[in-house]
């Protein structure tokens, strides 16, 4: 499955997890990976050239100092960057999402029941990324093993 492009908006998103059979929440779960690590200015820095109104000035300024490092700086998508847990969701409510592709699940009608569910639910969020995670596993060893038998062929 090809990764997304940190400037997607819920509807690329929605389109390319559908393709691979996931639904909008199934998307949202799998997007809060994000809970855990870092991304590079290089991935984000176009937020920062115009106003863009989904993202919260103070936080915006935060990601300005982190890109006047260079575009390989680094900045968490939440302030656990270490844990997983659900405060990658409650970044997005604040509008204090790093990339586009995260911001974007709040602000679409489509997606932000979800968001507000996993900011609010730690142990729904853990349910729901589990079950589309070993959705997500399945597809990938039914993938391998297409690979391998067009291989023996």
């Amino acid at each position: 499955m090809n990764l997304s492009s940190p400037n997607f908006n819920a509807s690329h998103l929605i389109k390319m997890f559908g393709q691979h059979g996931f639904s909008a929440q199934e998307m949202v779960a799998l997007s809060g990976d994000h809970t855990i690590g870092v991304a590079r200015c290089s991935s984000f820095k176009n937020r920062l050239t115009k106003v863009d109104s989904n993202l919260n000035s103070e936080f915006a300024k935060t990601l300005s100092r982190t890109c006047s490092d260079g575009n390989n700086a680094e900045h968490p998508f939440d302030e656990t960057r270490n844990d997983f847990d659900n405060l990658y969701f409650d970044a997005l409510v604040s509008s204090n999402g790093v990339l586009t592709s995260d911001q974007t699940l709040f602000t679409s009608p489509r997606t932000r029941n979800f968001v507000n569910s996993y900011a609010q639910n730690q142990a729904l969020f853990f349910l729901d990324f589990q079950q589309a995670k070993m959705s997500l596993l399945d597809i990938k060893e039914v993938t391998r093993v297409k690979l391998e038998i067009t291989a023996a062929k």
